[in-house]
């Protein structure tokens, strides 16, 4: 039954794709162009890279721990978002949730095997950044940073317990802080260096088995209580309601914010300075943000039958949708840096560098949630959407960063006016997809 399910949604999603790419084959090719060439640019970073952090790590053996929490973090986030955005036991509809499906195969079909294709999809250039770097501690720290997603995940399905009003939140939390207290950290500083740390294996088998068994028992969303009328005056207030009200949304704000907080709190610990650890944090902050932008596409396509009669131009109604997912995503990027200043105050600077790394990523987000939008916002495409997202933003800020350097804006204004030209550079494909599409 697994396999079956599993099949059935790698169909769907397969006829999808190929209807949203037919009617836009440069994006496909784009798109395909840019996965192609994200490990060929993961091994070239992890190379020049290599020889500064390598002589950083044997100055002084902390640097190591301090980077190592930056890709727990970063890592952990990732989980948070991944199992957030992966299709769960409701994909099956209201006619196959009755039938005789077992939690445990519906949840392996539809959960498990998308989550680790994604994985070891991401696996793959993570492992070719890491190789010049940590060398024979390559498999180690990918075994660290697995741990660190499933610990990201397990937080995810503690979150989703406790919103659903389940006491299964607090075994899920014990779980994660089990895993916390194991220190997953100290394997992936050992693999930095280049060591060999065996715990990282054992500790990452126990991590994934624990998400899976969290997910597994995840809590039935608990049925409404009533009809909840929100009154707005205009489309892009309609828009933002439509954005507060879904759950995943919330629940990448709330990731998004906490986990600017929490890191910048760890990173200090870590022996990090207040400048870079309030750098990292706020960057974290901006990631999780930019999932909102990612997904509002898919969510406002749920409204689309109905702006379709409204007496305004297809275009003129994107700039609204996309101005209320701009909006969203630097309201909760905003959040996130000022929860990273009240840990770490780095001063004013900050703020000016959080919305030039913004800029840049929410205008990819939303040209990639644009043009690998799912039909009606179904979750069962939208883990496609993040990979399509994460391999966009690693070339095009490749090639912002090579730009940015013949043009000597590294830094200051001139990197501001770069960032906001890379928004509208995005944001203008985005409406070009979007026209194609709805013709």
């Amino acid at each position: 039954m697994a396999w079956k399910l599993c099949s059935a949604l790698f169909l769907c999603a397969r006829r999808r794709a190929a209807r949203s790419w037919s009617a836009n084959p440069l994006v496909a090719a784009l798109l395909m162009l840019v996965a192609a060439s994200l490990p060929a640019l993961a091994l070239w970073s992890g190379v020049e890279s290599s020889r500064p952090l390598m002589a950083a790590f044997a100055a002084d053996p902390e640097t190591a721990r301090g980077a190592a929490s930056a890709l727990m973090l970063a890592a952990a986030l990732a989980g948070v978002v991944v199992g957030t955005l992966a299709p769960g036991r409701e994909t099956l509809g209201p006619q196959l949730a009755a039938a005789p499906v077992s939690r445990t195969a519906s949840t392996v079909g539809l959960t498990f095997v998308p989550i680790a294709l994604g994985l070891i999809a991401a696996a793959i250039p993570a492992s070719l950044f890491l190789a010049p770097i940590a060398r024979a501690g390559t498999t180690a720290a990918l075994a660290s940073l697995a741990c660190a997603a499933a610990l990201g995940g397990i937080v995810a399905e503690s979150a989703v317990a406790c919103a659903r009003r389940s006491v299964r939140a607090l075994a899920f939390a014990a779980l994660a802080g089990g895993l916390v207290l194991a220190d997953p950290l100290r394997p992936l500083a050992a693999a930095l260096r280049g060591e060999t740390f065996v715990r990282a294996f054992p500790l990452a088998a126990a991590a994934v088995a624990a998400w899976g068994v969290a997910t597994v028992l995840r809590p039935d969303p608990r049925g409404s209580r009533g009809v909840v009328r929100v009154r707005v005056r205009s489309v892009m207030s309609s828009a933002l309601a439509r954005y507060l009200r879904d759950p995943q949304v919330r629940a990448h704000a709330v990731a998004a914010v906490a986990f600017a907080a929490a890191g910048a709190a760890i990173l200090r610990a870590s022996g990090f300075d207040v400048a870079a650890a309030a750098t990292l944090a706020s960057i974290t902050a901006v990631a999780g943000a930019a999932t909102i932008p990612l997904v509002a596409p898919g969510l406002d396509a749920r409204a689309d039958w109905l702006w379709r009669s409204a007496p305004s131009t297809r275009l003129s109604l994107f700039a609204r949708f996309a101005s209320a997912a701009l909006v969203s995503g630097a309201a909760v990027a905003a959040a996130g840096v000022a929860a990273t200043l009240a840990v770490a105050p780095a001063g004013a600077r900050l703020v000016l560098t959080a919305a030039v790394v913004a800029a840049v990523v929410f205008g990819c987000a939303l040209f990639v949630g644009t043009a690998v939008a799912p039909e009606g916002g179904e979750r069962n495409g939208q883990l496609v959407s993040l990979g399509a997202f994460a391999a966009f933003t690693g070339c095009w800020t490749f090639l912002l960063g090579r730009l940015a350097s013949a043009l000597g804006a590294e830094a200051g204004p001139a990197a501001a006016l770069l960032a906001v030209a890379s928004l509208l550079v995005t944001v203008v494909a985005a409406a070009a997809v979007h026209g194609r599409r709805a013709t």
